[in-house]
């Protein structure tokens, strides 16, 4: 039976790399079955509306950062509020990638977000030398991050994760792979994600 996440990708009509590495296997659902969820293949044809178009776009984010339509909404009027050299939409996509589950997503401590939620929820994750299970927390400059107490069997994962993964230049991964710093705000020029951030924001300012 196929996954609820290949189905959220299949019905935004792109990638979203929800269920980790099988993502970059011809096991993806994207490869296999290039076409919406139903009965029978359809191709995409015709063009969305405007508010369609800003309706998938917001799906998306949704969907990559596992956030709730409150959730969300709450990040764009803190992004709207905050003042800076940078617009809305770059502020907004910072604050998404400034979570601490995103941060691990990126350190390749988990192979996708979704796990790097339950790493914290199930508190084995330290910042500060503290534990928190608060997946939504937002990393700060000078942070310490690290795993505690991981299994052999997950530093293997990770240290084979990382090999050939993309560094970001915000964050400093320590020689040993398991313990990071923050030494600066998230980059945007290191984000690739696909999203027409101007379209969330367009959605949100009705």
């Amino acid at each position: 039976m196929e996954h609820t996440q290949c189905k959220r990708c299949r019905r935004l009509r792109q990638k979203l790399f929800l269920k980790g590495e099988r993502c970059f296997t011809p096991k993806c659902a994207m490869i296999r079955k290039p076409y919406a969820p139903g009965f029978k293949p359809k191709r995409y044809s015709g063009s969305l509306s405007e508010y369609g178009r800003q309706l998938a776009e917001k799906q998306k984010i949704k969907a990559i950062y596992g956030l709730s339509e409150k959730q969300l909404k709450n990040y764009f009027k803190k992004a709207i509020a905050k003042k800076g050299d940078i617009g809305p939409s770059e502020t907004l996509l910072s604050f998404l990638d400034a979570r601490i589950d995103s941060v691990i997503f990126d350190l390749g401590w988990a192979f996708s977000r979704r796990q790097a939620r339950q790493l914290v929820s199930h508190g084995l994750v330290m910042v500060n030398n503290r534990t928190i299970k608060t997946p939504s927390r937002e990393i700060k400059i000078k942070d310490i991050m690290r795993l505690k107490k991981p299994s052999p069997a997950l530093i293997k994962e990770i240290n084979q994760r990382q090999k050939g993964r993309k560094t970001f230049s915000w964050l400093a991964l320590d020689n040993d792979g398991l313990s990071a710093s923050v030494v600066a705000k998230p980059q945007v020029s290191d984000m690739e994600l696909s999203i027409k951030m101007s379209l969330i924001i367009e959605y949100f300012s009705k």
